[in-house]
């Protein structure tokens, strides 16, 4: 069966199998929300990181953070109780292990919060989204909808921002300061992507809600550029991309296989030799104008 019908027939199933999700669309998406931006991430004994990612993404706009704890077995709860306190932060404990359950929180965060919020990323914690040519996510996402309304008079749904994966630039120990200011080297934008999404519109029903939901026109959004599918688009980070600090040092790449957090077998969880330039091919400057203004705001002092 070719592909375009396969991924045909599974959105159109989707649709069916989700009709609330039309009638909550229609009753509830011309509201205001109290939220432009979240974010839902899944997260598992990420605490030391947590406060540089929920900082940085206050930077770039978001005012929401769903984050679903994992079982963790660290101080998360303690890192996050001032955001909590102050609303910012809502905190779900969500147990379970694998894909599957990665794919059920993410669901389960559309289902719960798709009326609070009028845009939502899905992402983890290791990945930051970076708007390039702008201050703020909200303004590039504007730009994407009002362009793809002016060419096609096409409603924005969603769209995905290519994965720039960073590696060790030459760290083998976990280094002291911020995350964005250690690793400055990256290797080529891929294909693969996280969603930022009207989440009324989001079926959420098929094998790439990790990744790229489903929406109710049963496609999987559109690329920066506006085009259609963007697992065929080309890639392009030239307005908006994701920062996926894949590895950090190399023995923090160790911890993270260890954890073995998304249940994938053995065999994909084997950690190569140490090479200082994983992933470290390309340096550069994107992520420099956030670093001083992140480390007044955590406590660090300027070298």
């Amino acid at each position: 069966m070719p592909k375009s019908i396969r991924y045909f027939g599974v959105r159109f199933l989707a649709l069916l199998r989700y009709p609330s999700v039309l009638i909550n669309y229609l009753l509830h998406d011309n509201e205001e929300f109290p939220h432009q931006l979240g974010i839902a991430a899944i997260m598992k004994n990420e605490a030391s990181y947590l406060k540089e990612w929920i900082e940085y993404h206050r930077l770039v706009g978001v005012e929401k953070f769903y984050l679903f704890d994992n079982e963790s077995s660290d101080n998360i709860k303690e890192v996050l109780e001032p955001y909590i306190q102050n609303g910012e932060v809502e905190y779900i404990y969500f147990p379970g292990v694998g894909v599957k359950n990665q794919i059920r929180c993410y669901s389960e965060a559309v289902r719960r919060f798709r009326n609070k919020v009028k845009w939502l990323a899905v992402i983890d914690i290791d990945e930051f989204i970076v708007p390039v040519t702008k201050s703020k996510i909200i303004e590039v996402i504007n730009n994407i909808e009002r362009e793809l309304w002016r060419q096609r008079r096409k409603k924005l749904f969603g769209f995905a921002a290519r994965w720039v994966p960073y590696g060790y630039d030459k760290h083998y120990k976990k280094p002291d300061g911020l995350v964005i200011e250690n690793f400055r080297k990256h290797g080529d934008a891929v294909m693969l992507s996280k969603s930022i999404f009207n989440p009324r519109a989001a079926i959420h029903a098929a094998p790439s809600a990790v990744h790229t939901p489903v929406y109710l026109d049963l496609s999987f959004g559109v690329t920066e550029c506006g085009e259609n599918n963007p697992w065929e688009a080309a890639v392009s980070i030239n307005e908006i991309r994701m920062n996926h600090y894949v590895t950090k040092s190399y023995e923090e790449y160790q911890q993270k296989m260890l954890r073995n957090k998304t249940g994938f077998p053995e065999t994909r969880n084997i950690l190569p030799d140490y090479d200082p330039d994983y992933l470290s091919e390309y340096e550069d400057p994107v992520m420099d104008r956030y670093v001083g203004p992140l480390k007044q705001i955590i406590g660090l002092a300027e070298n």
